[in-house]
């Protein structure tokens, strides 16, 4: 079984911002070394949500704290 991988902000905040220029997920898991893509998926969807970059962090901030609750 993997391990759980934490990714710092600025590692979300660049991928969701190549991701919103256009450039191709496969690129960005191999640039940024992010195990899924599915996980840029829902960084941009939670940036997308957000009404400012702030709001972006602190979604980040409390799904990771939440998640590593519940991670066995």
């Amino acid at each position: 079984m993997r391990t759980r991988v934490s990714y710092p902000q600025e590692v979300k905040l660049k991928a969701v911002e190549v991701k919103i220029q256009g450039i191709p997920t496969k690129l960005i898991l191999e640039e940024l070394n992010i195990r899924n893509d599915t996980q840029i998926e829902t960084w941009t969807r939670w940036y997308e949500a957000s009404d400012h970059f702030d709001d972006f962090l602190v979604t980040c901030s409390i799904f990771h704290h939440i998640s590593a609750h519940i991670a066995p």
